[in-house]
């Protein structure tokens, strides 16, 4: 899988809610550069799962 490839994955996450595919393709030392977020492979998982629970669906 291409870095390209991950991170349309990662961002399709956004939508889907899955955590197991967020954590499988995040890289170990993960840096957010979103100051709307925190950093770190937790920070990221835990936002996806927000997003998930939102009553608005997420689109990308």
């Amino acid at each position: 899988m291409t870095n390209k490839e991950k991170a349309l994955a990662l961002i399709g996450t956004f939508v889907s809610g899955d955590t197991a595919k967020a954590k499988e393709l995040l890289a170990p030392g993960y840096i957010q550069h979103n100051l709307a977020f925190g950093t770190g492979a937790d920070a990221f998982v835990a936002a996806v799962e927000g997003l998930a629970q939102a009553p608005v669906k997420t689109t990308v």
